[in-house]
């Protein structure tokens, strides 16, 4: 769904005054009706974030180093008891090949944070958990280089830290020319979907799923994914899922999404 005037206001507004840099400061609206409540926050402080329930969206410029010739914004709407998160971005096209960015939504105890958004997760992997990602609607429009993807972490530990990473597992749901790190293993099928099997070694083991088919998705059983490494004893029982990550990994160009009642459960 395209962006509502307001935000799109705000976008434009953004991106002729403050292009090139980031905005120090977060901005709230809320329109009330007699039938409706509407509230809308943008973010565009680097790393800036806003909670919503469960979730915290943020806007992850990690691989930034020391450029400045850029715009990111995060933003969450909500009406009633419907919620969109979304992202808007303007990276140049003419440093590297590196993420420079990938603004996102945090469900569950990110390795590099304190505390866990939810008391959901971490989970243990030999719980057999069912763990399903689902959005009513999602648009990506990217020119340039990314994707949008889950970054999913492993650790050994139910209080997950940068020390005690196992796995990182991606889900590529759509990709823009980007490539994953590590090399193709080979082509595999989860849930009538075909995907395009990556692995790699980093500070931890790096898998990454592209998804080749061009159907659209709208719900990713997590569960599967991991059953399936399990199956190739790259995932033991003994480690714990500790957080879902949902957002675009940015390289290059200007983009946005737009995500509708996004919801992750843990049964």
């Amino acid at each position: 769904m395209k962006p509502t005037r307001l935000l799109f206001a705000i976008t434009i507004l953004l991106f002729t005054t403050f292009v090139y840099s980031c905005k120090d400061e977060k901005e709230t609206t809320i329109t009330k009706t007699e039938e409706h409540k509407t509230t809308n926050t943008t973010v565009c402080t680097v790393d800036g974030s806003h909670t919503y329930n469960e979730y915290v969206v943020v806007n992850n410029c990690w691989g930034k180093t020391t450029i400045t010739n850029f715009l990111q914004c995060i933003y969450v709407k909500t009406e009633d008891s419907n919620y969109e998160f979304g992202f808007n971005w303007q990276w140049p096209t003419n440093i590297n090949n590196d993420v420079k960015a990938y603004p996102e939504i945090i469900y569950g105890w990110k390795p590099w944070s304190s505390s866990s958004t939810t008391t959901k997760l971490p989970v243990s992997i030999s719980a057999g958990k069912k763990i399903i990602a689902s959005f009513d609607s999602i648009k990506t429009t990217f020119t340039g280089v990314g994707n949008t993807s889950f970054d999913i972490w492993l650790t050994s530990s139910n209080t997950p830290s940068t020390t005690n990473i196992t796995r990182e597992l991606m889900i590529w749901t759509k990709n823009f020319g980007q490539y994953p790190a590590g090399s193709k293993v080979t082509t595999t099928t989860i849930d009538g979907v075909t995907y395009d099997f990556y692995k790699g070694q980093m500070d931890w083991s790096y898998y990454a799923f592209v998804k080749t088919s061009t159907a659209e998705v709208n719900t990713i059983n997590i569960d599967k994914f991991i059953s399936y490494l399990t199956s190739l004893n790259l995932v033991t029982p003994t480690e714990y899922l500790a957080a879902v990550e949902f957002g675009n990994e940015i390289v290059s160009g200007t983009g946005n999404t737009s995500i509708k009642n996004y919801k992750v459960t843990v049964e």
